[in-house]
């Protein structure tokens, strides 16, 4: 729809001066809170002390030295050329949102792809929202998490089974078996029991139970941003930028998952501190609290209720502020066609329009230098490892709507990465990129063992 077509509202002479009062207001606001786009020299403190993290979390192996985390996988990167065409792999996705299954299968080509029914027309893919995130008990959870594959499992027997585990998980590793040992719930879940227990086993102890699966099979379990990093074949770092933030790269060959939404040396704001203090786990995953989408809706939900408070808005401006609500805000043509609702543009005027647009935007370039600045570090550190000029350009792979839907996010990463790395660096998006990668990780261990 035409925006300047549908908000109807006519606004008089002293209508427009206020309004322009407001727009300016509302820019003293966002500096008041920090809202406000990275400097040079705050960017250059930002890679040297995640910089210092990243080693330091590598070297103790202490959580109260660093935090980075910086976990073992006990996963290398696969050739897709050493990869057998036709081996097919069950993967089992747990999101932040989002419960996966879904069939991968090795192309003739040696690379991976979500496998189609006969008939060509649909993927062996399922997906359903994860639509609570507090569980009565570990049972419970477990017991949700195998719902959406008991349907492929019908007519597929797998040489292989992927499980992807989206949260903090320590690594086990035994008779060629890569486990995880689940740490403390993020992303706002509440799980009675889950500390300390083995994800892997639970999940293919369940399957065995229902019957969906005959035998036991070989399986690996992994975070999805080490599973990124593997869809794309030579990829040194990948990333995941969805409800939740975080980073993989690799380091003397092995992936490690770098935990990188934990960071705690990103500059706070008085709106950061905010968003911290409201939420349930204070003084944890700061960077992700300035990143992530998850976070995005809840800065934009306090900016909004500040902006209302100190008259800066007219009309009431969103009931349900989402990352979309914010793509929303950014996604408009040099016509003004955009994609918000009928309903919340009714209820606004332009000057209320354009001091949202003014917060997102903020919003969106703080987010993304943040984002990019981490990548740009990796990126770095890897060329410097490698040699320096062996490496001139990088190639990372990203899931994830929030870097993909929201206009120029991936932009200004890729500028903040390629200026900290003095390399080129490249975000690319593939479609299924963790769940593929994930498939990769089954077959190729498979393969090792």
């Amino acid at each position: 729809m035409n925006v300047t077509m549908h908000i109807e509202r006519q606004l008089s002479e002293q209508q427009h001066v206020q309004g322009v009062e407001r727009f300016y207001q509302a820019q003293e606001f966002f500096r008041d809170i920090g809202l406000r786009e990275l400097r040079q020299k705050e960017i250059t403190r930002l890679a040297f002390d995640y910089q210092q993290a990243f080693w330091r979390g590598l070297e103790l192996r202490d959580e109260s030295s660093s935090s980075l985390k910086m976990l073992p996988t006990g996963l290398k990167p696969a050739e897709f050329s050493t990869l057998t065409a036709g081996d097919e792999a069950l993967v089992i996705e747990v999101g932040g949102t989002n419960l996966r299954a879904a069939v991968v299968q090795i192309g003739e080509d040696h690379k991976p792809h979500i496998k189609e029914h006969s008939q060509g027309q649909n993927l062996y893919y399922v997906s359903v929202p994860l639509e609570k995130r507090n569980f009565t008990s570990k049972d419970d959870f477990f017991q949700t998490l195998v719902s959406p594959c008991q349907q492929l499992l019908l007519d597929f027997h797998p040489k292989a089974v992927a499980i992807i585990y989206s949260f903090p998980a320590d690594a086990e590793i035994s008779d060629g078996i890569i486990d995880v040992r689940s740490r403390q719930m993020t992303k706002g879940f509440e799980v009675p029991g889950i500390e300390g227990i083995t994800v892997g086993a639970e999940i293919m102890n369940r399957l065995l139970v229902n019957g969906r699966i005959t035998q036991k099979l070989p399986y690996v379990v992994l975070n999805d941003t080490p599973a990124v990093l593997l869809s794309h074949e030579r990829a040194r770092i990948g990333g995941v930028l969805a409800s939740g933030f975080n980073l993989a790269t690799l380091v003397d060959g092995q992936i490690i998952n770098t935990e990188s939404g934990g960071f705690d040396g990103v500059p706070e704001t008085e709106l950061s501190i905010a968003v911290d203090y409201y939420s349930s786990n204070r003084g944890e995953q700061l960077a992700e609290k300035q990143i992530s989408g998850m976070y995005l809706e809840k800065q934009m939900k306090l900016i909004i209720l500040g902006l209302t408070h100190a008259g800066c808005l007219e009309a009431k401006a969103a009931d349900d502020i989402t990352s979309k609500f914010i793509s929303d805000l950014l996604r408009m043509d040099e016509k003004g066609i955009s994609s918000l609702d009928d309903d919340f543009l009714g209820r606004i005027d332009s000057y209320d329009l354009a001091i949202l647009q003014s917060a997102a935007a903020r919003l969106r370039k703080r987010s993304a230098q943040i984002m990019g600045t981490m990548a740009g570090t990796i990126a770095g550190m890897l060329a410097s490892e490698a040699g320096g000029d062996e490496i001139e350009e990088f190639e990372v792979p990203v899931e994830g709507p929030v870097f993909w839907g929201i206009p120029l996010y991936r932009q200004t990463a890729e500028r903040c990465a390629s200026l900290v790395s003095s390399k080129n660096v490249r975000f690319v998006e593939r479609l299924y990129a963790g769940t593929l990668g994930a498939g990769v990780a089954a077959l190729s261990h498979l393969k090792r063992d």
